[in-house]
């Protein structure tokens, strides 16, 4: 494909509209918590909370590509609003595990029904049909960068 098929197709710039797409979907997310009283959270909550796996600070941080210190600030805000605790492990009392506390499931809870009505709005939007065909070409085009990114330095990987 040469540039002026790019044009034609109409991508100019997909990992701007990537990009531009998930803004979206965050900001309908957190409108969601919002309007459901949960307006002191955050987009950086979010992300960690639906994450925790009971993992420890540094597995999370290492999912989820960002710092440890990064993993650590956010998961005290949490633990302060009463969404998870730190468990210190008893072999290494350096250790610390994230566990969700009833009210960390019951937001979880909030945001799967919130996920669920923004796919609904999508099915009604594009088509059932067309939509799961949008996802399933994305997760074509996540497996084949992950197969072609394998080789590249962990180093380069982690500056993204």
């Amino acid at each position: 494909m040469d540039k002026s098929d790019h044009k034609r197709s109409g991508v100019k710039d997909l990992a701007g509209m990537v990009s531009h797409l998930k803004r979206q979907l965050d900001q309908r997310l957190l409108h969601g918590l919002h309007e459901r009283g949960y307006d002191h959270f955050k987009l950086s909550h979010l992300r960690l909370l639906v994450s925790i796996q009971d993992q420890t600070i540094s597995g999370l941080a290492r999912s989820l590509s960002i710092s440890k210190q990064a993993v650590s600030s956010v998961a005290k805000d949490l633990e302060k609003e009463g969404y998870l605790t730190q468990v210190t492990e008893e072999r290494d009392m350096r250790c610390k595990r994230l566990a969700l506390t009833d009210r960390g499931r019951e937001i979880l809870t909030v945001v799967q029904g919130l996920s669920s009505t923004l796919l609904d709005d999508y099915f009604n939007t594009v088509g059932k049909t067309s939509f799961l065909r949008a996802v399933g070409l994305i997760n074509n085009l996540i497996e084949h960068n992950e197969k072609t990114l394998a080789h590249v330095p962990v180093e380069l990987a982690a500056e993204v």
